[in-house]
């Protein structure tokens, strides 16, 4: 999950709950997270996914920092 000016979205997360979402994590503990960005707030289009660039995403980055493996922690 690359971030900074490369950070993208294949599945974009779910915005079904007045634009937020409740994040359950391997712990048990659960967040809710208001997205931020408009890219991250798209619309449901029942497709194939495809990229959706969204440099410098806060909500990207937010995302990022809970992923439970960093694959590349430089951002890169």
């Amino acid at each position: 999950m690359a971030g900074g000016p490369r950070a993208g979205w294949i599945d974009l997360p779910a915005a079904r709950h007045q634009n937020a979402a409740n994040l359950t994590f391997a712990d048990g503990h659960v967040e809710t997270k208001r997205w931020l960005d408009k890219r991250t707030l798209q619309p449901v289009l029942r497709k194939q996914p495809e990229l959706i660039f969204a440099p410098n995403s806060a909500d990207h980055a937010w995302l990022r920092e809970r992923a439970s493996a960093v694959r590349n922690p430089d951002g890169g």
